[in-house]
């Protein structure tokens, strides 16, 4: 399923030149399973911040074994450099539903 967001609240065409935030807008992640997550509410900054990165390597990985090290380099690392982060489970479970279609597009790519 793609990843959609959702305006928190309406914004005026004038209004759009103006300064916007993250916070405006709200990344609602629907797994397989129908287990929703709010990423503003559910993970950290962090946590959202590793989760860019593994949407670009949930596409690009050449094997499963290459995103899950991608995943724990990503953790290890931390935001900007900052040092190991911890997984929460909300993000736990998005990770091993971003596998499930890793290993999908895998087995499509390679029949």
């Amino acid at each position: 399923m793609a990843k959609e967001y959702f305006p928190v609240k309406k914004v005026q065409l004038h209004q759009i030149k103006k300064r916007c935030t993250l916070e405006q807008f709200a990344m609602i992640i629907t797994t397989r399973s129908g287990q929703a997550f709010d990423t503003q509410k559910d993970l950290t900054a962090p946590e959202r911040h590793v989760l860019q990165k593994l949407f670009a390597w949930e596409a690009m990985a050449t094997g499963i074994a290459q995103f899950r090290e991608k995943k724990e380099e990503a953790l290890r690392k931390g935001w900007n450099n900052s040092g190991p982060i911890s997984e929460s489970s909300a993000l736990k479970i998005i990770v091993k539903d971003m596998e499930r279609k890793v290993i999908g597009r895998l087995k499509k790519e390679n029949p």
